[in-house]
């Protein structure tokens, strides 16, 4: 009785447990797998889109915000006349040189010196029409007038020291001869028979005028020499011809001038009056 008790008592519980266990969800089902997720593409350049400025031009011609255009070198020219713009600005050396003739038998110097020479050089800056036919000058240039003095000419009375004298005394004097060391600032208005730009021979006509600003030394035959601080004015025409060569224009001609100087090296009005006839050669490019 006790042994059957036990078998089914046994059997009971086993079945209790299988049912319990039974009941209990199963695990492996409960824990899905990870889903499956496309693979990335292999990387390649990254691309940063930078936003685009819009250009807006401003009063002053330049594209704002952003470089410009005269950092670029993208403007157009700054005026449009027939000066500058649409032309040029061109740049020319010369050498003159020649007799000068002193005039005017009222002046102490002109009448008391002979017939001398001059020589200068300088360069002129030429701003052409837009049809390169006429040009407006800039000249700027140093040059020297050299004359010697009238035999049996005036007596000079000055007051100076002599040597073997003491204190000022006066006496007279004679020129020997006269340097006169001039720089020069003028402008003036040029003519080309035809455009400047074009290679065939051409002839030039020109004028110009200006002042001066220098020093005068006056060697005496009663003492060694003068000096004084000078200022002048001159007026000149010239007639020029003008060929191509290598990659300049070369141009000969001749020059006149008049030219009137101011001076009181004597201590008193010692002027110089007289017209210079002048060789010119020079370079333009």
């Amino acid at each position: 009785m006790d042994a059957k008790r036990f078998v089914a008592g046994f059997i009971s519980s086993l079945l209790l447990l299988g049912g319990v266990r039974a009941q209990e969800p199963p695990i492996a089902a409960s824990i899905a797998p990870p889903p499956v997720l496309p693979a990335d593409p292999a990387p390649g350049p990254v691309t940063l889109s930078v936003p685009q400025a819009v250009p807006q031009v401003g009063p002053g011609g330049y594209d704002v915000p952003g470089i410009s255009n005269w950092i670029r070198r993208e403007t157009a020219p700054c005026c449009n006349g027939p000066v500058g713009g649409n032309s040029e600005i061109g740049q020319e050396l010369y050498f003159r040189g020649g007799p000068t003739f002193p005039i005017g038998n009222d002046r102490l110097m002109s009448r008391n010196t002979t017939t001398g020479f001059t020589v200068g050089g300088g360069a002129q800056t030429l701003f052409y029409n837009h049809e390169f036919t006429k040009a407006w000058i800039i000249d700027t240039g140093l040059s020297e007038f050299y004359n010697s003095g009238v035999r049996n000419g005036d007596n000079i009375s000055v007051n100076a020291l002599r040597p073997g004298v003491v204190g000022f005394q006066d006496f007279t004097v004679s020129v020997r001869n006269v340097r006169r060391t001039f720089v020069n600032l003028g402008v003036g208005r040029e003519w080309f028979s035809n455009p400047a730009k074009d290679t065939p021979v051409r002839w030039r006509l020109g004028i110009d005028g200006g002042g001066r600003y220098g020093t005068m030394s006056v060697r005496l035959n009663e003492l060694t020499h003068k000096t004084d601080v000078i200022g002048g004015a001159y007026a000149g025409a010239h007639v020029l011809c003008e060929f191509a060569c290598w990659h300049s224009i070369i141009n000969v001609g001749v020059r006149t001038e008049y030219s009137y100087t101011w001076s009181d090296i004597f201590q008193r009005a010692s002027d110089f009056s007289e017209v210079n006839l002048m060789f010119n050669l020079g370079v333009r490019y």
